[in-house]
């Protein structure tokens, strides 16, 4: 059951009674997923109140290696769904992508490929189309769990924020 963590205590209570009564839980997996950090008291109250074991996923951000190919993945499935041409990214769109924080995971990051791939204007995503996308998916999770200190300044130059999200890259992986 996909977000699950959307569903309100009452919405909960009658979920679980349903199950309880109709035996569906015996013989059969059920799958809940939720965002982490969103609303864990929904994820705590249906763990609870179906005696289900919980396991945590990390997120996107956890696996920056892997971002290159999920791009390409996300890139080539958008080019066949919208019959567009774009090849991939710009190493500096790509370092744009690694140092994102992703709070919404992989719909977030569907989402922002897709409208990478759309609004394309080249062959390949170029970090400014990249950062002005961030920028707007930033103002759908405000509270992202940012400090100030990790927060990049966006009323700046290119370069300057370019500079920025390099060094904080640099600094994540611990000078490499």
């Amino acid at each position: 059951m996909k977000n699950c963590d959307s569903l309100s205590q009452s919405q909960i209570n009658r979920l679980a009674g349903f199950l309880k009564k109709s035996n569906f839980l015996s013989g059969n997996w059920i799958l809940f997923s939720a965002l982490r950090d969103q609303n864990d008291s929904s994820r705590a109250a249906i763990a609870n109140s179906l005696s289900l074991e919980k396991v945590d996923i990390p997120g996107l951000s956890a696996y920056p290696q892997q971002l290159r190919n999920m791009a390409l993945i996300c890139i080539n499935y958008f080019n066949m769904l919208y019959s567009k041409q774009v090849i991939a990214l710009t190493p500096d769109a790509q370092e744009c992508i690694k140092a994102y924080s992703w709070p919404g995971d992989f719909p977030q990051f569907k989402r922002v490929f897709q409208t990478l791939v759309l609004q394309a204007a080249e062959s390949f995503i170029q970090e400014a189309d990249v950062a002005r996308i961030l920028a707007q998916e930033d103002s759908l999770y405000p509270s992202a769990g940012k400090d100030a200190e990790d927060s990049i300044d966006l009323n700046q130059s290119l370069e300057s924020i370019t500079h920025a999200v390099v060094k904080k890259v640099v600094e994540k992986q611990g000078g490499n």
